[in-house]
């Protein structure tokens, strides 16, 4: 999530919950590749009442109507319409319905025509880049081939699966906010909570753990 949600208030964090719900459901569907969106924008969201009605949009697929955005920057308006766009290539597809939706949501927030063409354009290569990682693995078109197979990952394998990528975010010595929630899932892979702690040993160091060959 590349958006800073932290600068976010409450009523600003359940309308961007919306959005991401609503330009989920804009082809009727919620693809594998989506679920994480989901859960990490309903995590952000704290009250009980807001949560429940969230989920609720969800389990119907019926998505909100969007209405005009609480008193949030151009900035981060313009961060959103690109986690947007990434959301919806996400799943390998790139719909008429989904296209609409962002043009309305591009009018909304008062982007500028060209920067919105350049950014369609943009995903446009993205999605062709993603369809090409499909043939690089020999894999099909379905969006979750991709995805890691962690529950078929024995104890060991998660943990050396966690360290890489715990040792790639480190690379340059930092955490970017846009990998903070690589580096979150990275630990919750590990079931040891000594094997956790060690993990973000490194990261406190700002050290990258040295990478080892996979087990089996």
């Amino acid at each position: 999530m590349s958006v800073p949600v932290h600068t976010l208030n409450k009523d600003q964090k359940k309308w961007y919950a919306k959005i991401v719900i609503a330009a989920i459901l804009a082809d009727d569907e919620i693809s594998p590749s989506e679920i994480d969106f989901l859960k990490q924008v309903i995590a952000i969201v704290n009250h009980p009442d807001d949560k429940k009605e969230l989920m609720q949009m969800i389990s119907s697929k019926k998505g909100p109507e969007i209405e005009e955005p609480p008193g949030i920057q151009k900035e981060i308006l313009a961060a959103i319409f690109i986690e947007l766009l990434l959301i919806m290539i996400s799943d390998l597809d790139f719909a008429d319905k989904e296209k609409k939706f962002l043009k309305k949501i591009s009018a909304m927030f008062e982007l500028d025509g060209s920067y919105f063409a350049e950014l369609m354009r943009w995903g446009e290569a993205g999605l062709a880049w993603k369809l090409s990682q499909q043939t690089l693995i020999g894999g099909d078109k379905e969006a979750d081939s991709l995805q890691v197979p962690i529950n078929q990952l024995d104890a060991q394998q998660k943990k050396w699966y966690s360290s890489t990528l715990i040792s790639t975010i480190m690379l340059d010595g930092s955490v970017d906010e846009s990998e903070i929630s690589f580096l979150k899932a990275a630990v919750t892979f590990v079931e040891s909570k000594k094997d956790q702690m060690e993990l973000l040993g490194y990261v406190r160091n700002k050290m990258a753990p040295k990478l080892l060959h996979p087990p089996e």
